[in-house]
């Protein structure tokens, strides 16, 4: 008898004390260093633009060369003119440049992005979520991205983009520093040209003997002919380098930034390398695109508001709690700090599952706590008894749980329903009600049973 209250008590404990550390990790997050500071290792959470706010962007096509052209063509009358491309001509540029801008967005990982097309003028505007990179991002999605690899004495272009099969970023830890590795992997064709380019711009060394008279005394010289390449971005030089050996991989990997670096951020420096590897990754726009615009659209319920919304919910929480425990004492206690633990896993998978917040949203995670409060009610008006037999206790478990299910079907329904819409602010709220219902039967049907079978008398 002693052991079994005993093993009740424990049971007890280990559940709380389990609730209390999903909650901590929830609310406050779990820490470790790297690069000198401490960053949270709980995913953040991925806010929608009508919630955060978003950053429109438009940019056009870039006719100033045109116009220098046609100066210079009036000041040189001998001059052959250029013949003037057909609309067709243009509309399938206009085409291509978009599905490369929407390759390049969708590399760099950017989420919850409409992007659209004025045929006519070539014209593109962009609505992108307001994130810490964004206008890094936006400063690359305007080039052009003509990648190449020339001859540093003649100009021949040796590699383009149509030999990258990819680009990436690698993080290559050194010690106490990490540096960030540009690895672009060539296609099957650019693999052969690297070889041949690192196999004839090596670091050479050549004997030049001069012979002097009819004697047979000779005189050497020692000198270095390297033959480099020019690695070039839009005309403008990355690096120059040559090569110590053959590399028949196919992969040339550059070293473009480090944590030791006093220049930038460490982070400011590998989002402009994912910005590099996006560009080299796709093709070239075929024409010159420059930003015309780019601004902040604010959202209708802004940061401060949200806050605001958060601390009203609270509030609304703690009195449904303060009620609960006047009313069923000890078991409104015990409900009170399900429903936090509840709330705590709740928000853990959604971050993990990378759920969208959108205002919508916000009413689902009200949902959410309903369905917890649900729940309390039915346990604290069941489980009122603490001498139920084992007959009755398992009597008032199944009614329970049959009360709950049957009132989470309609809630279910209606999520499975919004999760159809393609508009993103409803399958946000209809996958924070999928997620609340999951986590609700996992978690209060596995806890609940073992809380309030340990806290009754046994008969």
């Amino acid at each position: 008898m002693i052991k079994m209250k005993l093993q009740k008590k424990i049971n007890i404990v280990i559940i709380l004390l389990a609730i209390v550390l999903v909650s901590i990790i929830s609310f406050v997050g779990v820490y470790k260093k790297y690069q000198n500071r401490m960053v949270n290792v709980i995913p953040k959470y991925n806010i929608g633009t009508n919630l955060d706010g978003h950053r429109k962007a438009v940019i056009e096509v870039d006719t100033s060369n045109d116009k220098n052209a046609k100066t210079e063509e009036g000041n040189n009358s001998s001059e052959v003119k250029k013949t003037d491309k057909t609309q067709d001509e243009k509309n399938k540029e206009y085409e291509k440049s978009l599905e490369i801008i929407k390759k390049r967005l969708a590399y760099l990982k950017v989420k919850d992005y409409t992007v659209s097309l004025d045929k006519n003028t070539g014209r593109i505007e962009m609505m992108l979520p307001e994130e810490d990179d964004t206008d890094t991002i936006l400063s690359g999605l305007a080039e052009t991205g003509k990648f190449e690899v020339v001859d540093d004495t003649n100009s021949e272009v040796l590699l383009s983009n149509s030999d990258v099969a990819k680009a990436e970023i690698v993080k290559e830890n050194r010690g106490t520093a990490t540096n960030l590795l540009l690895n672009i992997t060539f296609n099957s064709n650019g693999t052969k040209k690297f070889k041949d380019i690192t196999k004839n711009y090596q670091n050479q060394v050549v004997e030049n003997v001069n012979l002097n008279g009819t004697t047979n005394s000779t005189t050497s010289n020692t000198t270095k002919a390297n033959k480099k390449v020019t690695i070039k971005l839009d005309g403008s030089t990355l690096l120059q380098t040559s090569f110590n050996n053959i590399v028949d991989s196919g992969i040339l990997s550059l070293t473009i930034g480090s944590s030791e670096s006093e220049v930038a951020s460490f982070e400011d420096q590998y989002t402009g390398a994912k910005n590099l590897a996006a560009l080299i990754s796709g093709e070239a726009l075929p024409i010159k695109y420059k930003v015309k615009t780019n601004y902040y659209i604010m959202s209708p319920l802004n940061k401060y508001n949200v806050i605001y919304l958060v601390y009203v919910g609270v509030a609304i929480a703690l009195i449904i709690s303060l009620a609960l425990i006047i009313k069923y004492r000890l078991n409104g206690v015990i409900g009170t700090i399900l429903s936090i633990g509840y709330m705590a896993c709740l928000l853990i998978i959604v971050r993990y599952a990378n759920v969208e917040l959108s205002i919508e949203a916000m009413f689902g995670f009200i949902v959410a706590f309903m369905i917890g409060t649900i729940f309390n009610i039915f346990v604290c008006s069941e489980f009122k008894d603490k001498n139920m037999t084992n007959k009755e206790f398992e009597i008032a478990r199944n009614k329970v749980f049959k009360k709950f299910i049957l009132s989470l079907v309609p809630i279910l329904i209606f999520a499975l329903i919004a999760c159809l819409f393609s508009l993103s602010s409803l399958f946000s709220f209809g996958t924070i009600l999928f997620w609340s219902i999951v986590v609700a039967i996992v978690y209060y049907c596995s806890l609940t049973v073992i809380l309030m079978d340990s806290m009754r008398k046994r008969n």
